[in-house]
């Protein structure tokens, strides 16, 4: 997906799945990921408040604590 080059186009890609299902398991935890790899913290809070429906059945367990824990640490240090 070229996310070094083009972050914010890899980002576009992730979304359009994300919006247009059935998409891989693997592009909401993806997108979180990088979201918060490039200091979206924001974005990601967006993206887990806005498809609730996968928030607990999508990433693993120790993925979704990782994505929690950095956005709580981020949004109250």
């Amino acid at each position: 997906m070229n996310i070094d080059e083009d972050p914010n186009g890899s980002f576009k890609k992730l979304n359009f799945l994300l919006q247009n299902p059935p998409f891989l398991p693997e592009t909401f935890s993806n997108l979180l990921l990088l979201y918060c790899k490039f200091g979206y913290y924001d974005l990601a809070a967006d993206v887990l408040a806005e498809n609730s429906q996968f928030t607990y059945k999508m990433p693993n367990q120790e993925d979704f604590e990782f994505i929690d824990a950095i956005i709580l640490q981020k949004a109250s240090p």
